[in-house]
């Protein structure tokens, strides 16, 4: 043993060096990864503030992923590159998610499952729920159902699962365009509701806004704008509550469209109009052109005003063209990226291979030196077992001397308890009668000394019984039991049965385990008489793997909760106690309808 501690020494010496150089790095190194990290923290703030341009964030977006695969590439130590690999994982995903909101879904799908994929490496599984939805909502604003409702359920149910109640709400939400659309409108309308309660469960006022809009536009497209109408003014004031400006200009947009179409000018030129310069102030091209759009029908057909009819179409016409060009930008950038993005993938996959090939070999040192550990912990413990081997042995015996002493104190108890106060009843009862000439006392003590003679003799029968180590098998403990619940019960005018297998297994129990398991019954039976009023017992006995006896009366029942809990006293807390001895367990059920009692044993 001694030859293998410079051995492992050695080992330790290697392995404290290599941690060095994987842990400690070079004032230069740190200063470069202070650098690398400040940079893609940089660029990932200026893509929000780009937010409105959604074509310069994707622009600046992709610039970071250029950055992080170059940090990648330096092989910092592996905390710092699983940091990078979320960064990742977040950039390729709102990439994704910036292409859906300009519909350029075929576009997003790449993004989203390369960040899939960096979400399970780094085991977010947030990250992966939400773009489980992500993906879904492409599919679906591709047409492609069958593959929208298979990643919105994957997201369900990790959802569920990682209790991310705030990403079911809007994947409930999502999913119900995707039955709208296949024109399942009860089913979506469901889900809806579904997702509104999530929101409300987490108090989540922007999830639950929008569940009320897409309520509303469901009932709006039904041709019932009256009662869409009150949803929309619940979500407008809940977007105006956590100023939600995009929401904002949807709802005041989608209010006026309402108020056209139950005829009311007015009231719709007001919203329209606040949504449309809401629009034109913030850059909602979208809510800017349906606006422009309904304004411009408004002034046409309705009041004939055609200067205003003209202005409203010109905005019309600027805003639809600005997402026609914003589209075409977004197509010449993808081109632009495309030759990136697969140099990209492939120097990812490069690193990807040789952080395998490092921790593969950090694994082989550590098991190595793991290996030469164990062998020394083997090797003393061999010997510190057969040092203790005695020492057991010894145990043992001394255990089983007292508890033999126990069980002999305990008989000796029960014998004087109860065989002797027996005698000694029905000898004063005997002597009275003796001196009594009252015959109705002479009967009454006659019939007192039947019982007691009666009691005497079943504890004999008892105690001759645990005595006898001829019966310290299974089978003649089952078959005692039974008769002696069939006499029990029966003078207490109880009905009785107990259905014992008609082929048993041989199963050897010692006497201590024959022991416990009968009274562990026999408390039970007298529980049954003493408590439970019962008018029939039944009993069931099933050998699988454990010795599993089943006792079950019609009786007025009890809180099991309570009579569990009892730390003192007798009863089930004698049960309890007894049937630890044997590693056993007790299951209780009880109701108005009776009681059932299971006692299971390991097999010996």
């Amino acid at each position: 043993m001694n030859k293998l501690i410079p051995f492992i020494a050695f080992f330790l010496f290697a392995l404290q060096a290599k941690s060095n150089n994987w842990m400690g790095a070079s004032a230069q190194e740190r200063n470069q990864k202070l650098h690398d990290t400040t940079t893609i923290s940089n660029l990932i703030n200026k893509a929000k503030t780009q937010e409105k341009k959604t074509d310069k964030g994707i622009e600046v977006l992709k610039n970071t992923l250029s950055v992080i695969d170059k940090a990648l590439a330096k092989k910092y130590p592996i905390p710092v590159q699983q940091k990078l690999k979320l960064q990742l994982a977040n950039t390729n995903s709102e990439i994704g998610k910036k292409f859906i909101e300009l519909s350029q879904v075929k576009l997003a799908i790449p993004y989203l499952f390369e960040a899939l994929k960096y979400y399970e490496i780094v085991e977010n599984k947030n990250g992966v729920a939400k773009t489980y939805m992500n993906i879904g909502l492409a599919f679906n604003n591709l047409k492609d159902y069958k593959k929208s409702k298979k990643y919105y359920d994957q997201a369900t149910k990790l959802c569920i699962a990682i209790k991310d109640w705030q990403t079911l709400g809007k994947v409930y939400n999502n999913y119900s365009v995707n039955l709208y659309e296949q024109n399942q409108k009860e089913e979506s309308t469901a889900y809806v509701y579904k997702a509104l309660n999530v929101f409300k469960k987490i108090n989540d006022k922007q999830g639950i806004s929008y569940c009320l809009y897409n309520l509303a536009q469901k009932f709006n497209d039904a041709g019932n704008p009256q009662k869409a109408m009150p949803y929309l003014m619940e979500s407008l004031e809940m977007r105006k509550e956590i100023d939600d400006t995009r929401g904002i200009a949807e709802s005041l947009n989608a209010i006026g469209i309402c108020y056209r179409w139950m005829n009311d000018i007015p009231s719709a030129l007001k919203y329209l109009n606040e949504a449309n310069q809401l629009a034109q102030k913030n850059g909602f091209y979208h809510v800017l052109e349906s606006s422009s759009d309904m304004l411009n029908y408004i002034y046409e057909e309705d009041l004939k005003d055609h200067e205003k009819a003209l202005k409203s179409y010109r905005l019309y016409i600027a805003a639809r063209d600005t997402i026609i060009n914003e589209k075409a930008k977004i197509e010449l950038l993808e081109k632009h990226f495309e030759y990136e993005y697969e140099t990209k993938k492939a120097l990812i996959q490069k690193q990807t291979e040789a952080d395998k090939a490092r921790q593969k070999l950090i694994f082989i040192v550590i098991v190595s030196i793991l290996i030469l550990l164990l062998l020394l912990v083997l090797t003393w413990f061999y010997f510190y077992k057969k040092k203790k081997g005695l020492e057991k042995e010894i145990e043992k015996k001394a255990i089983a001397l007292e508890v033999a002493e126990a069980e002999r104190r305990r008989i000796s108890a029960d014998l004087h308890d109860d065989l002797g106060v027996g005698i000694s009843t029905i000898n004063l009862l005997g002597d009275r009668i003796k001196m009594q000439d009252d015959l109705a006392i002479i009967k009454a003590d006659a019939q007192n000394i039947i019982e007691n003679t009666k009691r005497v003799n079943e504890k004999l029968t008892e105690v001759i019984w645990e005595l006898n180590t001829e019966h310290n098998n299974l089978e003649h403990l089952l078959l005692f039991i039974q008769k002696q619940g069939k006499q029990v019960f029966k003078e207490a005018g109880i009905d009785f049965s107990m259905l014992i297998p008609l082929e048993l297994p041989h199963i050897f129990l010692s006497s201590y385990e024959r022991k416990q398991l009968y009274f562990v019954v026999k408390e039970a039976f007298h529980n049954i008489l003493k408590h439970a009023h019962a008018t029939q017992v039944s009993g069931k006995v099933k050998i699988n793997g454990t010795i599993k006896i089943e006792i079950a009366d019609n009786g007025q029942g009890f809180d099991v909760n309570e009579k569990l809990n009892q730390t003192t006293g007798e009863g089930l807390t004698n049960m309890k106690n007894r049937l630890a001895g044997l590693n056993g367990k007790l299951d209780l059920v009880s109701n108005s309808n009776g009681t059932r009692i299971t006692i299971e044993i390991p097999l010996p």
